[in-house]
Protein backbone atom coordinates (compact mmCIF):
# COMPACT_ATOMS: atom_id res chain seq x y z
CA UNK A 1 0.00 0.00 0.00
CA UNK A 2 1.55 3.34 -1.06
CA UNK A 3 0.32 6.39 0.81
CA UNK A 4 -1.33 9.19 -1.12
CA UNK A 5 -0.30 12.82 -0.65
CA UNK A 6 -1.89 13.06 2.79
CA UNK A 7 -0.33 13.93 6.12
CA UNK A 8 -2.42 11.43 8.08
CA UNK A 9 -3.21 7.91 6.91
CA UNK A 10 -5.51 5.67 8.95
CA UNK A 11 -6.57 2.18 8.05
CA UNK A 12 -10.35 2.03 7.65
CA UNK A 13 -12.21 0.04 10.30
CA UNK A 14 -13.57 -3.16 8.78
CA UNK A 15 -16.31 -5.14 10.47
CA UNK A 16 -15.48 -8.79 9.78
CA UNK A 17 -18.59 -10.03 11.56
CA UNK A 18 -16.57 -12.63 13.47
CA UNK A 19 -13.49 -12.67 15.63
CA UNK A 20 -10.24 -13.36 13.81
CA UNK A 21 -6.71 -14.54 14.58
CA UNK A 22 -3.31 -13.77 13.09
CA UNK A 23 -4.43 -10.37 11.91
CA UNK A 24 -1.62 -8.37 10.25
CA UNK A 25 -1.32 -4.88 8.79
CA UNK A 26 1.42 -3.83 6.40
CA UNK A 27 1.96 -0.27 5.20
CA UNK A 28 4.56 1.05 2.76
CA UNK A 29 4.95 4.79 3.33
CA UNK A 30 6.94 5.43 0.17
CA UNK A 31 10.33 7.04 -0.24
CA UNK A 32 8.83 10.51 -0.77
CA UNK A 33 7.31 10.62 2.73
CA UNK A 34 8.77 11.65 6.07
CA UNK A 35 7.23 9.49 8.78
CA UNK A 36 6.73 11.38 12.06
CA UNK A 37 4.37 9.36 14.26
CA UNK A 38 2.92 5.84 14.28
CA UNK A 39 -0.08 4.46 16.17
CA UNK A 40 -1.63 1.03 16.13
CA UNK A 41 -1.64 -2.37 17.86
CA UNK A 42 0.96 -2.91 20.55
CA UNK A 43 2.94 -5.41 18.46
CA UNK A 44 4.14 -3.04 15.79
CA UNK A 45 6.68 -0.35 14.91
CA UNK A 46 7.52 2.73 16.93
CA UNK A 47 9.36 5.96 16.08
CA UNK A 48 12.30 5.98 18.49
CA UNK A 49 13.54 9.33 17.22
CA UNK A 50 11.43 11.22 19.75
CA UNK A 51 12.89 9.25 22.65
CA UNK A 52 16.33 10.15 21.32
CA UNK A 53 15.29 13.79 21.21
CA UNK A 54 14.57 13.73 24.95
CA UNK A 55 18.16 12.55 25.52
CA UNK A 56 19.46 15.27 23.18
CA UNK A 57 17.61 17.96 25.13
CA UNK A 58 19.01 16.71 28.44
CA UNK A 59 22.54 16.54 27.04
CA UNK A 60 22.20 20.06 25.63
CA UNK A 61 21.48 21.48 29.09
CA UNK A 62 24.24 19.41 30.72
CA UNK A 63 26.88 20.44 28.16
CA UNK A 64 25.86 24.08 28.42
CA UNK A 65 26.33 23.94 32.20
CA UNK A 66 29.98 22.91 31.77
CA UNK A 67 30.68 26.44 30.58
CA UNK A 68 34.05 25.87 28.90
CA UNK A 69 32.72 26.53 25.39
CA UNK A 70 30.89 29.55 23.92
CA UNK A 71 27.93 27.33 23.02
CA UNK A 72 24.65 27.98 24.78
CA UNK A 73 22.06 25.30 25.45
CA UNK A 74 20.19 26.11 22.23
CA UNK A 75 23.43 25.79 20.24
CA UNK A 76 23.99 22.32 21.67
CA UNK A 77 20.33 21.48 21.01
CA UNK A 78 20.43 22.55 17.34
CA UNK A 79 23.73 20.76 16.87
CA UNK A 80 22.33 17.60 18.45
CA UNK A 81 19.18 17.64 16.32
CA UNK A 82 21.22 17.62 13.13
CA UNK A 83 23.67 15.03 14.43
CA UNK A 84 20.84 12.56 15.05
CA UNK A 85 20.93 11.97 11.30
CA UNK A 86 24.68 11.19 11.36
CA UNK A 87 26.69 8.36 12.83
CA UNK A 88 27.09 8.07 16.59
CA UNK A 89 30.88 7.96 16.28
CA UNK A 90 30.93 11.23 14.32
CA UNK A 91 28.67 12.92 16.88
CA UNK A 92 30.97 11.85 19.72
CA UNK A 93 34.02 13.18 17.85
CA UNK A 94 32.39 16.59 17.33
CA UNK A 95 31.31 16.94 20.96
CA UNK A 96 34.73 15.74 22.16
CA UNK A 97 36.47 18.32 19.96
CA UNK A 98 34.46 21.20 21.41
CA UNK A 99 35.00 20.02 24.99
CA UNK A 100 38.74 19.39 24.54
CA UNK A 101 39.27 22.83 22.99
CA UNK A 102 37.28 24.34 25.84
CA UNK A 103 39.53 22.61 28.38
CA UNK A 104 42.72 23.40 26.46
CA UNK A 105 43.74 26.37 28.68
CA UNK A 106 43.47 24.28 31.82
CA UNK A 107 45.36 21.42 30.17
CA UNK A 108 48.14 23.71 28.89
CA UNK A 109 48.78 25.37 32.25
CA UNK A 110 48.89 22.04 34.07
CA UNK A 111 51.54 20.54 31.73
CA UNK A 112 55.12 21.15 32.84
CA UNK A 113 56.79 18.94 30.25
CA UNK A 114 57.24 20.67 26.90
CA UNK A 115 57.16 17.41 24.94
CA UNK A 116 53.77 16.46 26.39
CA UNK A 117 52.53 19.98 25.62
CA UNK A 118 53.57 19.56 21.98
CA UNK A 119 51.90 16.16 21.77
CA UNK A 120 48.72 17.72 23.15
CA UNK A 121 48.83 20.35 20.42
CA UNK A 122 49.20 17.65 17.76
CA UNK A 123 46.29 15.69 19.26
CA UNK A 124 44.06 18.79 19.14
CA UNK A 125 44.92 19.32 15.46
CA UNK A 126 44.08 15.69 14.63
CA UNK A 127 40.82 15.89 16.61
CA UNK A 128 39.89 19.12 14.80
CA UNK A 129 40.38 17.51 11.38
CA UNK A 130 38.27 14.51 12.42
CA UNK A 131 35.52 16.79 13.77
CA UNK A 132 35.39 18.85 10.58
CA UNK A 133 35.18 15.67 8.51
CA UNK A 134 32.33 14.42 10.74
CA UNK A 135 30.47 17.72 10.34
CA UNK A 136 30.87 17.53 6.57
CA UNK A 137 29.51 13.97 6.58
CA UNK A 138 26.56 15.02 8.76
CA UNK A 139 25.63 17.79 6.32
CA UNK A 140 26.05 15.47 3.32
CA UNK A 141 23.93 12.70 4.82
CA UNK A 142 21.29 15.18 5.94
CA UNK A 143 20.92 16.86 2.57
CA UNK A 144 21.26 13.81 0.33
CA UNK A 145 20.10 10.90 2.49
CA UNK A 146 16.74 9.81 3.80
CA UNK A 147 15.49 10.77 7.27
CA UNK A 148 16.60 8.37 10.00
CA UNK A 149 13.66 8.23 12.43
CA UNK A 150 14.85 5.04 14.19
CA UNK A 151 11.72 3.05 13.31
CA UNK A 152 11.90 -0.32 15.06
CA UNK A 153 9.53 -3.09 16.09
CA UNK A 154 8.02 -6.27 14.62
CA UNK A 155 10.64 -6.45 11.84
CA UNK A 156 9.60 -3.04 10.54
CA UNK A 157 11.70 -0.38 8.87
CA UNK A 158 11.21 3.07 7.42
CA UNK A 159 10.14 1.46 4.12
CA UNK A 160 7.78 -1.22 5.47
CA UNK A 161 5.62 -0.93 8.61
CA UNK A 162 4.15 -4.11 10.07
CA UNK A 163 1.58 -4.57 12.83
CA UNK A 164 0.35 -7.92 14.15
CA UNK A 165 -2.58 -9.07 16.28
CA UNK A 166 -2.75 -12.67 17.44
CA UNK A 167 -6.43 -12.25 18.28
CA UNK A 168 -8.77 -9.54 17.02
CA UNK A 169 -12.41 -8.74 17.55
CA UNK A 170 -15.02 -8.32 14.89
CA UNK A 171 -13.56 -4.85 14.19
CA UNK A 172 -9.75 -5.22 14.35
CA UNK A 173 -7.65 -2.35 15.61
CA UNK A 174 -6.42 -0.10 12.83
CA UNK A 175 -3.10 1.67 12.38
CA UNK A 176 -2.44 5.38 11.96
CA UNK A 177 0.56 6.97 10.28
CA UNK A 178 1.33 10.68 10.37
CA UNK A 179 3.75 11.81 7.70
CA UNK A 180 4.66 14.80 5.60
CA UNK A 181 6.29 15.08 2.17
CA UNK A 182 10.04 14.50 2.13
CA UNK A 183 10.49 18.08 0.93
CA UNK A 184 9.91 19.27 4.52
CA UNK A 185 12.86 17.20 5.68
CA UNK A 186 15.07 18.58 2.90
CA UNK A 187 14.17 22.15 3.82
CA UNK A 188 14.76 21.50 7.54
CA UNK A 189 18.20 19.99 6.88
CA UNK A 190 19.08 22.84 4.52
CA UNK A 191 18.22 25.37 7.23
CA UNK A 192 20.31 23.37 9.73
CA UNK A 193 23.27 23.23 7.32
CA UNK A 194 23.16 27.01 6.78
CA UNK A 195 22.99 27.63 10.52
CA UNK A 196 25.88 25.25 11.11
CA UNK A 197 28.02 26.95 8.45
CA UNK A 198 27.66 30.35 10.14
CA UNK A 199 28.04 28.92 13.64
CA UNK A 200 31.13 26.93 12.63
CA UNK A 201 32.92 30.10 11.55
CA UNK A 202 32.57 31.47 15.07
CA UNK A 203 33.61 28.16 16.66
CA UNK A 204 36.73 27.97 14.49
CA UNK A 205 37.75 31.53 15.40
CA UNK A 206 37.28 30.70 19.08
CA UNK A 207 39.21 27.45 18.80
CA UNK A 208 42.09 29.23 16.99
CA UNK A 209 42.36 31.85 19.75
CA UNK A 210 42.43 29.11 22.35
CA UNK A 211 44.91 27.02 20.38
CA UNK A 212 47.49 29.80 19.95
CA UNK A 213 47.33 30.86 23.58
CA UNK A 214 50.45 29.82 25.55
CA UNK A 215 52.26 29.28 22.23
CA UNK A 216 51.86 26.91 19.30
CA UNK A 217 54.96 24.89 20.07
CA UNK A 218 57.50 24.72 22.87
CA UNK A 219 61.16 23.87 22.41
CA UNK A 220 62.29 21.28 24.85
CA UNK A 221 64.98 22.74 27.14
CA UNK A 222 66.55 19.52 28.49
CA UNK A 223 67.05 18.05 25.00
CA UNK A 224 68.85 21.18 23.80
CA UNK A 225 71.17 21.13 26.80
CA UNK A 226 72.19 17.55 26.13
CA UNK A 227 72.88 18.29 22.47
CA UNK A 228 74.99 21.34 23.33
CA UNK A 229 77.04 19.40 25.83
CA UNK A 230 77.74 16.64 23.31
CA UNK A 231 78.71 19.16 20.68
CA UNK A 232 81.07 21.07 22.97
CA UNK A 233 82.63 17.99 24.57
CA UNK A 234 85.31 17.33 21.89
CA UNK A 235 86.31 21.01 21.81
CA UNK A 236 86.83 21.05 25.57
CA UNK A 237 89.20 18.06 25.31
CA UNK A 238 91.34 19.79 22.67
CA UNK A 239 91.66 22.94 24.75
CA UNK A 240 93.06 21.02 27.69
CA UNK A 241 96.79 21.38 28.44
CA UNK A 242 98.61 18.07 27.60
CA UNK A 243 100.86 18.58 30.61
Amino acid sequence: MVLPSLCVNQEPAVDLGVESVNHSIQVKPGEDRWTLFLFGPSMGPAVLFWSMMVIVVLLAFILARIGTTPLKWYHWLLLGIGLTQASLFGAVIIVAWLLVVGQRDQIATSLENDNIYNLTQVAIVILTVMALQSLFDAIRFGLLGLPEMQIEGNHSSSQVLKWYLDRAGMVPDSSTLISVPLLYYRLAMLAWALWLAFALLGWLKWSWRVFERHGFWKRSGPVLKIRLRRKNAPTDDKDKDPQ
